[in-house]
């Protein structure tokens, strides 16, 4: 099945005006979202050419319009392939050209073919869990590269992160805690999460009490299911990683039943 294309709202006129006065006027963030405009034929005829002078113009202070022009060399946009111009492009472009430049490293297109280079590429532009950095790395990583130890250490700092959000959009949208009632009182249920090496669904345990056993089990119950996409990077030797999290549940402002509020700092053991 064909890929759904994204929808792009249709610029309005009295908007088209005003980002195209911003963009003679020498703003860059206008002048790369004016270039859109023209790449795609929003609010204005195409004109790929007048794209590319548009992002030329921005990219010196929007690095990410060196993005566009490393795409349009890339695939060809208008001018022929030139994949040494969109590597090129792509490391202007910093944090925001890494997958665009790994993709081409990975090929060997435009230089040498650089595959664990482009691996350590996406790490390194890595900023959260499951952005598109991370997204690339992947399939990487399942064919079996490796990391080396200070880039292992950064993997699972923000595999962590990651786990804390999922673990957080788990209790948020529990309907067992949402109906308990915390009488008024903060409850801090410390929970274990335990995986196993290469595994990405966790046991999870009680590690220690709030002192109601009923938000215990809510929440033990609550994060059964949970599962990450990407195992933690277990040590060569250890065949599980133990993770224990304090989730702290307060009342809601409007002395209702209680909501999840925050975690506290978690711990590695």
């Amino acid at each position: 099945m064909a890929a759904k294309a994204r929808r792009v709202a249709t610029v309005s006129p009295a908007d088209l005006q005003l980002v195209m006065a911003a963009s003679e006027g020498g703003n860059p963030t206008c002048q790369h979202a004016l270039g859109t405009f023209y790449e795609s034929g929003n609010g204005v005829s195409r004109n790929s050419a007048r794209a590319r002078a548009l992002y030329l113009q921005a990219a010196p202070v929007d690095p990410y319009a060196y993005v566009e022009l490393g795409r349009m060399a890339r695939d060809g946009i208008d001018e022929p392939v030139d994949s040494v111009k969109a590597r090129d492009y792509y490391r202007r472009a910093g944090i925001g050209g890494a997958v665009g430049l790994g993709g081409l490293m990975e090929q060997g297109k435009g230089g040498a073919q650089d595959v664990s280079g482009a691996l350590n590429l996406y790490l390194d532009a890595t900023q959260k869990y499951g952005d598109p950095a991370w997204k690339a790395m992947r399939p990487l990583l399942a064919r079996g590269l490796e990391l080396d130890a200070e880039r292992v250490h950064k993997y699972n700092r923000v595999w962590t992160e990651g786990l804390l959000r999922i673990v957080r959009f788990e209790l948020w949208r529990s309907y067992e805690l949402r109906q308990l009632n915390y009488a008024g009182q903060t409850w801090t249920v410390n929970v274990l999460f335990r995986f196993s090496a290469g595994s990405q669904k966790p046991k999870v345990y009680l590690a220690k009490s709030c002192g109601d056993p009923g938000l215990d089990t809510a929440v033990v119950s609550a994060l059964h299911l949970l599962t990450m996409k990407d195992p933690y990077m277990v040590p060569a030797g250890q065949e599980t990683f133990d993770f224990v999290a304090p989730v702290v549940l307060s009342p809601r402002a409007n002395g209702a039943n209680g909501s999840v509020s925050h975690f506290k700092t978690a711990s590695v053991q």
